[in-house]
């Protein structure tokens, strides 16, 4: 089957949303708790967005060491 290993990346839109939805509920109690006025949801967000980031290249460097040039994905051994 080809292309098997990218069915993962079509998960990530739902996986951003939920960790932003995620970030911005916990930053809105820290600003309440440390009266930071916003900051809390920001920092959080920026934080998750980052991490995210680095999630997505992490994936993409894992999914063309398993490719080929034509998009089959490689036998082991």
């Amino acid at each position: 089957m080809k292309n098997s290993g990218a069915v993962v990346f079509v998960g990530l839109g739902f996986e951003l949303v939920g960790l932003i939805l995620g970030a911005f509920a916990l930053g809105q109690q820290v600003d309440k708790y440390l009266h930071w006025d916003g900051l809390g949801v920001v920092g959080l967000i920026v934080a998750v967005m980052l991490g995210w980031m680095y999630h997505v290249v992490v994936l993409l460097k894992r999914y063309a060491e398993t490719t080929d040039d034509e998009g089959d994905t490689k036998k082991p051994g």
